[in-house]
């Protein structure tokens, strides 16, 4: 998805969020013990292009995780649940925070913390507990320009690339996960759709066969 924001372009990326480490450990907090659920996987790859046709090199997500780490340090990365339509924060839709971010090799690699004590923070968590697939999805503000890789036009990301935030959904867009759900749909509503019009033909032939006995009498 894509939108502008003054002479810059909203940029969303949607991506399956593979948890490499999901734990509840109950930690100090302000003297009170506190139970926290965290979650940890890939949250953006880079050199690329993704599901939106963009591409985003290494360099430049390398400097949005940088340009990140002050206000994550703050606890002030707040994340949402489903898909914001813009750059700003609704704080009545946050559901986690971003704890930390970094680079290994061409992927940005993550940690959120669920704010359960939050109505989409709850929804999340028990969608965590109840080992629910969730997808990623980056939130951020840039520029772009067209290129061409092996005859197919992108988009290239360019320098000054900077991260809002990283939000949860539950449609990881680029993983395929769905479709053989959809497909399995499709395939039960063709198979009904035939079984139904064998039914229906039946009926028209049962029918027939009763108007020619009723005219034989």
């Amino acid at each position: 998805n894509s939108g502008n924001i003054g002479n810059h372009s909203f940029l969303q990326e949607v991506m399956p969020l593979k948890i490499v480490h999901s734990g509840t450990i109950t930690e100090d907090v302000n003297g009170q013990k506190k139970t926290v659920v965290r979650l940890a996987g890939r949250f953006q790859h880079g050199n690329k292009p993704n599901a939106n046709g963009r591409i985003y090199e290494t360099n430049i997500l390398k400097s949005a995780v940088a340009a990140l780490q002050e206000d994550i340090k703050s606890r002030r990365v707040l994340g949402e649940l489903d898909h914001p339509t813009d750059a700003k924060i609704h704080l009545n839709q946050i559901s986690h925070l971003i704890t930390k971010l970094h680079m290994e090799g061409d992927e940005v690699i993550g940690e959120l913390e669920v704010i359960d004590k939050t109505p989409c923070g709850a929804i999340l968590k028990g969608l965590v507990e109840s080992g629910v697939s969730i997808g990623i999805s980056s939130r951020g503000v840039g520029d772009m320009e067209p290129v061409m890789v092996e005859g197919t036009e992108y988009n290239r990301v360019l320098e000054g690339f900077s991260f809002v935030t990283f939000d949860v959904v539950a449609d990881p867009s680029i993983s395929g996960a769905y479709l053989n759900i959809l497909e399995s749909k499709n395939r039960n509503l063709d198979k009904n759709k035939k079984l139904a019009e064998s039914i229906k033909n039946r009926e028209i032939d049962i029918l027939s066969e009763i108007n020619k006995y009723l005219k034989g009498l």
